[in-house]
C-alpha cells in the first residue's frame, strides 16, 4: 500500500501504558482516513491487543477490519471487545476477505512461516510477530514467497522504530563512540513471574511449536546485536543453554557471535532470572553507550553515553 503509516502516537502516562500492557485499557479510536490500511488478524492471541489493536486505535492510517480464530465464539468475543466489525471461525476466511489488505500474525512461533506464506499467496501484506520463522529453512521459504508475491513481509520488532533506537543508530553512525567493537544485549525475567506466565507445562516450551527462550525472547537480543553492529553474524563463537526443561526447550541461553564486520556480540537471555532486565551496551574505541530498556522503550527508558573525551550524559526519547 502507498499509505503512509509512520504516525506519532499520542503521549500517555506510565500508569496508562501499564494498563494497556496488561490489556486493562485501550485508547479511544481516532477517525480513520479513507485510504487507511485495512488489516485482519489471524488468531485471538493475548498479545494482539497490546501489539496491534491499541496502537492502531491511535492511528488514522490503520484500520482493523476482521479477526479470525479457530473457535468462532472466541473470535466473536474478541471482535466485540475490540470493536472489530467482522469475525470468522478460521484463519482462511480472513485471507479470503477481499476487504483485507494486510494481516497480522500473532500465532505460535511454529505456525508463523505456514501462515505468512499462505497470506502472501492470498495477496496480503504481512506483519508477523517475532520470530518470523522457527528455522533458516522456513525463512528461505518465506523469502521466496514474498519475492514471488511482490508483497511486504515485516517481522514485528516494534522497538526498531522507536526514537530511542533511532537515536542510538545516529550516535553510532556519528562516530562519537569510535569504531564499534562489542555489543552486549541482555534480557531476563524473574523466575516467579515466568513460572506464573509460562509454567513448565506451557506450549511455549515445546520445541515442536517453536518454543524455548531463544525464539521467545533471545531473538530480541540477536536482533539488537545485528542492529547495533550494522552487520550479520558469520559464526557462533560460543553458545550454551542456561537450563533446559526435561523433554522440552531451553529456559535461557548465552552466546557469543562474531559479526561479518568484526564486531563481537554477546547475548544473554533468561526466563528464570533473579530480576527484570533488558539492556543494551555498545562499546567502541572512543566511548560507550548503555540503555536500560531497548525492548519496550515506550514504557520507560534512559540512555547513557560516555564519550572518549570523558564527558557523560543521559538522554530520554519518548
Amino acid at each position: 500500500p502507498s499509505v503512509n503509516i509512520m504516525e506519532t502516537p499520542r503521549k500517555a502516562s506510565i500508569f496508562t501504558k501499564t494498563l494497556r500492557l496488561l490489556g486493562l485499557a485501550a485508547p479511544e479510536p481516532v477517525p480513520k482516513r479513507p485510504d487507511a490500511l485495512r488489516m485482519g488478524v489471524l488468531g485471538a492471541a493475548k498479545v494482539a491487543p497490546t501489539s496491534l489493536i491499541s496502537p492502531s486505535n491511535e492511528m488514522e492510517s490503520i484500520k482493523i477490519v476482521s479477526i479470525g480464530a479457530r473457535d468462532i465464539k472466541r473470535a466473536a468475543e474478541f471482535a466485540e471487545t475490540h470493536g472489530i466489525p467482522k469475525h470468522y471461525g478460521s484463519y482462511e476466511e480472513v485471507l479470503q476477505d477481499k476487504d483485507v489488505e494486510a494481516v497480522y500474525i500473532p500465532l505460535l512461533n511454529g505456525n508463523h512461516a505456514e501462515w505468512t506464506i499462505k497470506a502472501l499467496e492470498a495477496g496480503k501484506h504481512v506483519l508477523c510477530e517475532k520470530p518470523l520463522t522457527a528455522s533458516e529453512f522456513e525463512a528461505r521459504q518465506v523469502e521466496a514467497a514474498a519475492k514471488k508475491s511482490g508483497k511486504v513481509v515485516m517481522e514485528a520488532f516494534h522497538n526498531r522504530h522507536h526514537p530511542l533506537l533511532i537515536r542510538i543508530k545516529s550516535i553510532v553512525d556519528s562516530g562519537e563512540l569510535g569504531t564499534v567493537k562489542e555489543v552486549h544485549a541482555r534480557m531476563q525475567f524473574p523466575w516467579l513471574l515466568s513460572r506464573f506466565l509460562d509454567p513448565d507445562t506451557s506450549i511455549h516450551w515445546d520445541p515442536a511449536h517453536g518454543g524455548g527462550n531463544l525464539l521467545e525472547a533471545g531473538c530480541y537480543c540477536v536482533n539488537a546485536i545485528r542492529f547495533a553492529s550494522a552487520s550479520e553474524p558469520v559464526s557462533i563463537e560460543d553458545a550454551a543453554p542456561l537450563a533446559i526443561i526435561p523433554g522440552k526447550a531451553e529456559t535461557g541461553i548465552r552466546a557469543t557471535l562474531k559479526m561479518k564486520n568484526g564486531v563481537v556480540g554477546h547475548l544473554f537471555s533468561n526466563f528464570k532470572g533473579n530480576w527484570l532486565e533488558n539492556s543494551l551496551r555498545i562499546v567502541g574505541t572512543k566511548g560507550e553507550l548503555f540503555t536500560n530498556n531497548f525492548v519496550a522503550p515506550h514504557m520507560f527508558h534512559y540512555l547513557n553515553v560516555s564519550s572518549g573525551d570523558g564527558t557523560k550524559r543521559t538522554e530520554k526519547l519518548f
